[in-house]
């Protein structure tokens, strides 16, 4: 709350007019760039808004370190503020390029990775394929199609043609071709629909040792494919982050226009800082300081 003698006191200065001596014309005149205005000339807005209490900071710094007098100084301190907020938007473009390749490598890799598994919906992938595709969810797709299987036959006692089709064609592209003649020759005892000669006739006695050896063969490549999951992952985050550090430097072309960018920034802020200090030098010489 203003006081009264403060407003008889602005009633008075006001009829005066302002500023009158030279001196503090010249001086008055910088006014907005002490307070900021005129960062309105330099700090991006809409969209993109730039921080103008981090502009203060530098600008309350820069003032603070070389104490300007008059416009000449003021200008030159100026050109130093401006090139010192420029050149932090050149370290921040650059981490614009990279997050954007960076993103973008992240965003092509996983849709990549979604379309092999829609290719292979029909079978199940083994360990080797999901290693050279490095891609951690073919694995996890394994896992639930001999899940799901091992739930099916929990539930009827044997397995369809087309779920004992598919694991056994796991098996054989596994290499594992032992299994995958075990797995289908043990199932046609438990299934009835199969017209087999050699297992029609199953007795009970061996239809229970194939609901055995089905169960070890379903919880065995379960736990299998498990340990092979965290192997294809670490294979995977491996590769992505050796992939991601490779893309840390910007292209060619992006490079050397940020480099050049920053060249003519600190040309601009070196120039000015060494004229301000001359201009320095010879107010202080003139005022009888000593240089």
């Amino acid at each position: 709350m203003i006081t009264e003698k403060q407003l008889k006191a602005n009633r008075r200065n006001s009829k005066l007019g302002g500023v009158k001596s030279e001196q503090g014309k010249t001086k008055s005149k910088m006014n907005s760039l002490k307070h900021g205005i005129f960062s309105n000339e330099i700090l991006l807005n809409g969209d993109f808004q730039e921080n103008l209490s981090e502009f203060e900071e530098i600008r309350s710094n820069a003032y603070e370190t070389y104490k300007p007098e008059g416009i000449i100084e003021e200008f030159c301190i100026q050109r130093i503020i401006y090139g010192i907020w420029r050149m932090r938007r050149v370290i921040k473009a650059e981490k614009g390029i990279v997050q954007s390749f960076t993103n973008s490598f992240i965003s092509e890799k996983e849709h990549k990775r979604a379309l092999v598994i829609k290719e292979i919906y029909e079978k199940i992938p083994t360990i080797s394929e999901a290693l050279i595709e490095s891609n951690p969810k073919l694995i996890q797709r394994a896992i639930e199609v001999f899940q799901f299987t091992k739930n099916e036959f929990e539930r009827f006692g044997s397995l369809s043609d087309i779920l004992c089709n598919r694991i056994s064609n796991y098996y054989y592209r596994d290499k594992n071709n032992w299994a995958c003649e075990e797995f289908s020759e043990t199932n046609a005892r438990l299934n009835p629909n199969i017209e087999n000669s050699l297992f029609s006739d199953s007795s009970e006695e061996e239809k229970t040792n194939a609901k055995t050896i089905i169960n070890d063969y379903l919880d065995q490549e379960i736990d299998k494919l498990q340990k092979g999951l965290v192997e294809v992952k670490e294979q995977t985050n491996n590769q992505d982050t050796a992939n991601l550090y490779s893309m840390l430097i910007p292209n060619e072309f992006d490079m050397d226009r940020l480099q050049r960018y920053e060249t003519m920034l600190e040309n601009q802020i070196y120039r000015a800082t060494d004229e301000l200090q001359k201009y320095q030098a010879l107010r202080k010489n003139k005022n009888g300081f000593v240089s």
